[in-house]
């Protein structure tokens, strides 16, 4: 491959990156947030949404909703690539690439952001082949000769994901994704917290729960409780009863708008699968009026996919200007770990009444937001 910039068209390439970025980029964006956010392992996934929406202040799913406003997005993207087509044949003459037959660091920029909507949206999806036809089929055969520098390494994982880096260059160039932005990698790295199961394909919703949600968030605490402390199965014991649960979290959830309780639902399949509270004042001592989170459970079964960190997400957001304290038991190792990464530490020990004359010892843990 040829030398990517030469110094007599370094302003023009710097001028030529602050266009793209403009006309193409931003358009493009918008567009790729489901994509990407599908094909990241979930611990990526989670980190992807929330920076986004910090970011942003929409949801992922609010980036490109199906219909009229995904199909105007697409014309606006379509339009884009258009008027680059225009810009490689300014003089009429067609041009493969922006300085003629000799590829430069515009066409490795364009080749790098491509690359990236083929990976998320897939090779075969309808949508990148329309891509591909767009301006007589130019940005099929400009892609097509970038697959000669193309390596792809591969590593099947168990959750049948794909950890894929672009190689391009000469002069020893081995250009990563923070330089030039050629490469894209997935993360495959299994999620550290809780056993690993098949991700979702689906953008998850997080929404505040109702009353009538009660009937779903009943059996999700019966079957999630008796993961909270081992050896322990509170199912089991007197006052445990589905009826007496359903009463109990009525008045537990929802004297609103003092307490607060989320929950998590897939869009295909409107079943709760995880939620949590937040009551306005904390039992851990020395806390005070710091918001406590009171519950946060997902459904038995789904745990690895991200979506107890989607609802952390979710309550620190709703918590930013205050902090929150949680209390969780010292023999549950596996929620000490969540609870540490997602930044609380431990600022008391105490003891806890769980019932039929059992006391456990309890960790106090807090969140500062910074």
């Amino acid at each position: 491959m040829p030398r990517l910039i030469l110094a007599e068209a370094d302003a023009l390439h710097a001028a030529f990156e602050e266009a793209f970025t403009q006309s193409v980029m931003m358009k493009m964006i918008p567009l790729m947030a489901v994509p990407t956010y599908k094909v990241l392992h979930p611990p990526s996934a989670a980190y992807f949404a929330r920076a986004k929406e910090l970011e942003t202040g929409l949801q992922i799913q609010e980036f490109s909703p199906d219909g009229a406003i995904r199909e105007m997005q697409w014309k606006e993207l379509q339009e884009a690539f258009a008027k680059m087509s225009q810009w490689m044949s300014m003089d009429g003459t067609e041009r493969q690439f922006f300085m003629g037959d000799k590829t430069c660091y515009a066409d490795i920029t364009v080749a790098s952001w491509m690359v990236w909507m083929k990976r998320c949206l897939g090779a075969n999806s309808h949508e990148w082949a329309q891509v591909e036809t767009w301006d007589g089929g130019r940005w099929g055969r400009f892609m097509e000769y970038f697959e000669q520098y193309a390596m792809a390494a591969q590593q099947t994982t168990d959750i049948a994901e794909t950890k894929s880096m672009l190689h391009l260059g000469s002069r020893g160039l081995h250009t990563a994704a923070s330089e030039v932005r050629i490469a894209m990698i997935i993360d495959t790295s299994p999620e550290t917290s809780g056993d690993h199961t098949e991700p979702s394909s689906e953008v998850p919703v997080i929404r505040y729960a109702t009353p009538a949600d009660i009937e779903e968030l009943a059996p999700l605490f019966l079957a999630s409780v008796d993961t909270s402390l081992p050896g322990i199965t509170f199912s089991a014991r007197p006052g445990y009863e589905l009826a007496k649960i359903c009463t109990h979290l009525e008045t537990r959830l929802f004297p609103t708008p003092t307490i607060r309780t989320f929950c998590l639902e897939l869009p295909s399949s409107p079943r709760i699968i995880g939620y949590a509270s937040v009551k306005p004042k904390s039992t851990v001592k020395g806390l005070g009026d710091t918001p406590e989170l009171d519950m946060l459970f997902v459904k038995v079964g789904m745990a690895g996919r991200g979506y107890g960190g989607l609802l952390m997400e979710r309550v620190q957001r709703e918590c930013r200007e205050t902090g929150l304290g949680v209390h969780v038991f010292k023999r549950n190792e596996r929620a000490l770990r969540f609870y540490h990464k997602w930044g609380f530490a431990i600022v008391v020990e105490e003891e806890m009444n769980i019932g039929e004359g059992n006391v456990e010892q309890v960790y106090g843990m807090r969140w500062a937001p910074t």
